[in-house]
């Protein structure tokens, strides 16, 4: 998994002026991870226990070849998939449910039952992209959404399926786990009073060529 966008929180026992704060941390990080910006909030304010909604992207390219410079960053299926049958079974998984089917058998949330606010897929240029919003996740939840999402849209299973699995409340009725690659964090909300900036909806190589899912998302 990757993260476009992270929130973090930590206790500082000096003073430095912001720009200090970003240009010092970034200096020895890994150049994969960088630090776009810092800000001073409440001692109420928690990273993940403030949170009120999470988002994800996975991204599939679908294609008789692989997308080599892309290996690591998208999940490539041979099989040509149908976004409208795939969004049709996402449906049945918007709305607070039982996500028991959809979890790691390791997972250790104490309980299964999560809110999708929002759940979209649609294609932005060669990639078909699983846009989905919710309270919280669970242990691989977006990766078992996204392996029964293709496997309905190849014709492997009608759009029903997702909700029979859902229903079932059993790990084992839910098919494959998808690839870690392609799988994306891209947005965290607070309440409007710690005024966190607000993200740029990545990957950043990802054109969003949805308004639609935006509005809903």
């Amino acid at each position: 998994m990757s993260a476009s966008y992270q929130v973090i929180h930590f206790d500082a026992h000096v003073e430095r002026p912001v720009r200090a704060w970003v240009m010092g941390a970034n200096t020895y990080l890994p150049d994969d991870i960088a630090i776009l910006w810092v800000r001073p909030v409440d001692q109420e304010f928690h990273a993940r226990f403030s949170a009120q909604q999470r988002r994800y992207r996975y991204l599939i390219y679908s294609a008789p070849v692989k997308p080599a410079l892309l290996a690591r960053g998208v999940t490539w299926t041979y099989k040509k998939l149908d976004v409208a049958r795939m969004l049709e079974g996402a449906r049945h998984l918007v709305g607070e449910h039982d996500f028991t089917s959809y979890r790691a058998v390791a997972c250790q949330a104490h309980s299964p039952v999560r809110e999708v606010k929002a759940l979209e897929v649609y294609r932005s240029g060669e990639l078909i992209v699983i846009d989905i919003c919710a309270n919280a996740f669970l242990h691989h939840m977006v990766r078992n959404i996204a392996g029964v999402l293709m496997k309905i849209g190849c014709g492997d299973a009608e759009p029903i399926w997702a909700k029979q699995v859902l229903d079932a409340r059993d790990r084992r009725e839910g098919g494959v786990t998808a690839p870690p690659w392609g799988l994306y964090f891209v947005d965290v909300k607070y309440p409007e009073v710690f005024d966190i900036p607000a993200s740029t909806l990545g990957p950043y190589f990802l054109s969003d060529a949805c308004p639609d899912a935006q509005g809903r998302l």
